[in-house]
């Protein structure tokens, strides 16, 4: 009888759950247009039509689409609802950067956390890199020119970068200063650039000074990018007459320069006159500084003052005795080594050729010589010097003439007596072998060669060898 009342109970409690429908969603907006960094908005009324309380998940079809919603703390909880309530809710779909422009249709589902059983609708989204829809900053510079000469007719080049997969249409670019204010509407396609050329006329009466230039560039009448920069206004039109008279000396050239003031009153001018192109050292009297306009150096003596037909006289001096004295001295080096260095070159090399039980005990060496000359050397002697515990084997490599053989406290002495054509390359060979095991690093003393009647000495480097 329990058994029965029991089971009556669990299906009683169950039947619900049995008879449970989803939850229902009503679509009040269906579809959406965005930008591909904007959010598609919905407005959904979800209703639980249960006779119990549940909680409805949201979920997405599209892994590439992400979904917020408005009005509830965190859409991953759920939307909560008891028997046969409804609540109208907004929900957000953000496509990822990766997406293409195109039609989307996005199936968005409620599932039910106590059933698991979900309702879902479809919604399309149009996504359109024209419309807008967000909020961005882009960056712009001006990219020249900093510096600006009055008597020319100049502009200044501005550099839009859009980096984002939108179009940037109708976008209004605003220059202002004392001596540029203009304006210019463009267009910037998506991930590329735009180049914007404003003309400036500057009267070419004004004087050096600094003019600070803002550019600001707008959208829908919000700001999205402004730089700052100053502009350098400089007199290099000549405020003076110049007479350049030149005279050429001795590793020199030089500029006898005169300022004329032209015009019936007096004025204060920077006096200023191209830098020659050269090598040389550029010496000035009086002294000048360097300043550069428009990729060109030029000499500039500031503040002159001249008084009507007064004249204001520089002398520029190219002097190339310094560059030439450096070129004499590099030569005289590079004629020194040639006179003072050996003309035999000697290189020894050594390796093991055999290997015990307890250790190399032999080694084969190379004595490399040559007549680096065109002229015959006479009475060359090769010296050999080797530790006493070393023995030379008697078996001397192809082209190794016997040497003659000493003995000595400090040890053995092999000595070759030879005549060195021009330009001929010698080499010796032989074999060493030791009385006892060496392991490890061993060094071989330099080959020592005396040449010419006055026994002139050069030699190798030591050699080290490393025997395991």
């Amino acid at each position: 009888m329990k058994n029965k009342i029991s089971t009556t109970l669990i299906f009683v409690l169950l039947l619900p759950i049995v008879f449970a429908q989803a939850a229902t969603i009503e679509k009040i907006s269906s579809s959406a247009v965005v930008s591909p960094l904007g959010e598609a908005k919905f407005e959904m009324k979800i209703t639980n039509p249960n006779s119990f309380a549940d909680t409805f998940m949201l979920e997405l079809s599209d892994v590439l689409w992400s979904i917020r919603t408005e009005n509830m703390p965190d859409f991953t909880t759920g939307v909560s609802l008891n028997s046969k309530e409804s609540k109208t809710i907004t929900v957000y779909l953000k496509p990822n950067s990766k997406l293409s422009s195109g039609t989307y249709y996005l199936e968005l589902r409620a599932k039910s956390l106590e059933t698991r059983a979900y309702q879902s609708e479809v919604f399309m989204v149009k996504i359109d890199p024209k419309v807008v829809d967000y909020k961005i900053t882009i960056p712009v510079e001006i990219l020249e020119p900093l510096s600006i000469d009055p008597a020319k007719t100049n502009s200044v080049k501005l550099r839009i970068k859009n980096p984002y997969p939108v179009y940037l249409e109708g976008i209004t670019v605003s220059a202002s200063s004392k001596f540029l204010n203009k304006d210019a509407v463009v267009d910037v396609e998506p991930e590329s650039e735009k180049i914007i050329d404003f003309s400036l006329n500057i009267d070419e009466s004004t004087p050096k000074q600094e003019d600070d230039v803002t550019i600001t560039v707008t959208q829908l009448n919000r700001e999205i990018a402004s730089a700052k920069e100053t502009i350098y206004i400089k007199e290099y039109r000549q405020p003076y007459r110049v007479d350049d008279k030149v005279t050429s000396k001795f590793l020199q050239t030089v500029h006898e320069i005169t300022f004329t003031n032209t015009e019936g009153a007096e004025k204060t001018r920077d006096a200023s006159f191209e830098k020659p192109r050269t090598r040389a050292l550029i010496l000035t009297s009086p002294l000048a500084k360097t300043e550069m306009f428009n990729n060109q150096a030029y000499l500039v003596w500031q503040d002159v003052t001249l008084k009507a037909d007064e004249t204001y006289k520089v002398v520029v001096k190219e002097d190339y005795r310094p560059l030439a004295g450096a070129a004499a001295i590099i030569i005289i080096i590079i004629a020194a080594y040639y006179f003072m260095r050996s003309p035999i070159i000697v290189k020894k090399k050594a390796y093991a050729v055999h290997k015990k039980d307890t250790g190399n005990n032999e080694i084969k060496v190379l004595v490399y010589i040559k007549n680096r000359t065109g002229d015959t050397i006479e009475k060359v002697r090769v010296l050999e010097r080797l530790p006493i515990i070393h023995k030379v084997e008697p078996d001397f490599g192809a082209g190794t003439p016997e040497p003659k053989f000493r003995r000595g406290h400090e040890g053995i002495v092999l000595d070759w007596d030879i005549v060195l054509a021009p330009h001929e390359e010698r080499i010796f060979t032989y074999k060493i072998k030791s009385a006892l095991p060496i392991v490890g690093e061993h060094t071989l003393r330099p080959t020592v060669v005396q040449y010419g009647h006055a026994n002139k000495r050069t030699s190798s480097e030591p050699y080290r060898i490393i025997l395991e």
